[in-house]
């Protein structure tokens, strides 16, 4: 997936189909889950510990990129104030 965010430009929906772009990025995709598959089946272990390891990175992942870098570069302006954060956690707590 990160081969694919820095090598290939985001296509707007005006652009017209390139099959050799979609070629290559489908082939990253395929490479991705031939090394996913390479990784669970190299690791000893049981299967249902394989997978559920493998989805909990996944989840932690996404978790971090989605949610925790955007929280975290908009936590570095001048205007931001923790307040914020702890009154948002505070009122969804209560």
């Amino acid at each position: 997936m990160l081969t694919i965010a820095t090598s290939f430009p985001p296509v707007d929906e005006s652009s017209a189909f390139v099959v050799k772009t979609e070629f290559l990025k489908n082939t990253v995709d395929i490479l991705d889950l031939v090394g996913l598959h390479f990784v669970i089946t190299r690791i000893c272990g049981k299967t249902d510990l394989k997978y559920l390891v493998t989805a909990l990175g996944w989840a932690s992942a996404e978790l971090v990129v989605t949610k925790f870098l955007p929280l975290w570069v908009g936590a570095r302006g001048i205007e931001f104030d923790w307040k914020y954060i702890q009154m948002s956690l505070d009122s969804n707590v209560a």
